[in-house]
């Protein structure tokens, strides 16, 4: 089997299998929430790292000149990987129903579900390890750096978006194929 196969069949599996990708009772906003599944099966693109569409990220215009390119997470890096975990139907669709304020179901989404795709990327970066290949997940790695407001400058007289960051995994996604 080709890695990208294995790859695709290990991470679908832990999707399905792993108890952080569903919510716990204990924590559940409510009762009929507990036990449900927050994210169908990835979506999964690659690329190359020496595509020159990293290189486009540095410009002021799209990112700026502090995003770090896959060579600078890893000299080595051949390939990037991008995962898009989508909500279930039921997570979607709960969140039809009012603008005001979101749903419980999605507020899982969004605080247990970033805790599910933290684990998710330790669960791929052990397979690739014990397969002696060298990865890096830039979103856990302590270079990685997110700032929201005007108190982090990433460049002498930056004068970018009030939020951003060294990374970004939907620019990485986009590259990838995934839109």
């Amino acid at each position: 089997m080709d890695w990208k196969k294995n790859i695709e069949q290990s991470v679908t599996q832990f999707c399905k299998d792993s108890e952080w990708n569903y919510i716990k009772k204990e924590e559940a906003i409510s009762p009929e929430i507990a036990g449900m599944r927050i994210f169908d099966a990835p979506l999964i693109g690659y690329a190359s790292a020496e595509d020159p569409l990293f290189e486009e990220l540095k410009k002021t215009e799209v990112i700026g000149c502090h995003v770090m390119l896959p060579k600078d997470w890893l000299p080595e890096a051949k390939t990037v990987i991008s995962f898009f975990y989508p909500f279930t139907e039921a997570v979607r669709k709960s969140n039809r129903g009012t603008i005001e304020t979101p749903s419980s179901l999605w507020l899982h989404g969004r605080i247990e579900g970033q805790r599910f795709i933290q684990k998710a990327s330790l669960f791929l970066l052990d397979i690739f390890q014990k397969n002696g290949a060298l990865c890096v997940a830039p979103a856990l790695d302590k270079r990685f750096h997110a700032a929201e407001g005007t108190e982090y400058s990433p460049e002498p007289g930056w004068k970018g978006q009030l939020f951003t960051s060294n990374w970004s995994e939907r620019h990485a996604a986009f590259i990838g194929g995934l839109g």
